[in-house]
């Protein structure tokens, strides 16, 4: 039988997704920062994953030099890749305004680390604040999209993964992950056909996003496609045991 899901279970399957797609200390680069030239060691630190080495270090410059808002930036930017957000609030927000200027990258990292931590309303000023200077940004767009999931705002929700899909031509992974959403929007309002749809344009672009296997199959379960149906759920323990072999296998409602 088909288990609807909420919209609060929706974002935090969401988030729960991001966090196993990017990882903690991942690669991602801070959206439109140009950091100080001395801070570059500090930087590739965090990105390779030595995100307590380069807090060491820029603890150090920043004795010296002062709390720049780079400095401040990386320190909270390198909890933010380890994923503890309420420290990474703490820094991010010393850095937004550091010098009275805005600091857009901040807001960027802000905002998601608000959305990690459940803060809705904190989160959606921060990417609404982000999107002032940086219209377009799809990665903050996909987040307001979560977010108007979470308010109730489908309607809205679907405008904006329809519009990240539009802004990221290029970009598979963010194509894959709005049209999965998408898709959820669409099952939440119970239009099957056009829910199916996207899911699979989605699973086309990337195969790996086993949580969207999984809604598949129950939206064609609802559409009455049994076979198809049991044939998505396979797939979804498939890419589910590729992106996680360590995890033991978990049956799940049919």
């Amino acid at each position: 039988m088909y288990n609807k899901m909420t919209l609060s279970q929706s974002l935090k399957m969401a988030l729960t997704a991001l966090v196993l797609l990017f990882g903690a200390c991942s690669k991602e680069q801070p959206k439109q920062a140009k950091l100080d030239s001395g801070l570059k060691t500090e930087h590739a630190l965090i990105l390779d994953g030595n995100c307590g080495s380069a807090r060491v270090r820029i603890r150090q410059k920043m004795a010296t030099h002062g709390e720049t808002p780079d400095a401040l930036f990386l320190m909270g930017f390198s909890y933010h890749q380890e994923q503890k957000y309420g420290k990474a609030v703490e820094w991010l927000q010393k850095s937004v305004h550091a010098n009275g200027r805005i600091y857009p990258p901040a807001l960027h990292f802000l905002g998601w680390s608000y959305l990690y931590l459940g803060e809705v309303l904190a989160s959606k000023k921060a990417f609404d604040d982000f999107l002032l200077v940086n219209p377009g940004e799809p990665d903050s767009m996909f987040a307001l999209g979560l977010l108007s999931m979470e308010l109730g705002d489908l309607n809205h929700a679907g405008e904006l993964f329809a519009m990240v899909s539009s802004l990221a031509p290029h970009d598979k992974l963010m194509q894959a992950k709005a049209s999965a959403r998408w898709a959820d929007v669409l099952a939440e309002q119970g239009n099957w056909l056009e829910a199916v749809s996207k899911y699979e344009h989605s699973l086309e672009l990337n195969p790996d996003l086993y949580e969207a296997w999984y809604r598949f199959s129950q939206a064609l379960k609802r559409i009455g496609l049994e076979n198809e149906s049991a044939v998505a759920l396979q797939s979804f323990q498939e890419a589910r045991h590729r992106v996680h072999p360590e995890w033991q296998a978990t049956r799940f409602p049919e």
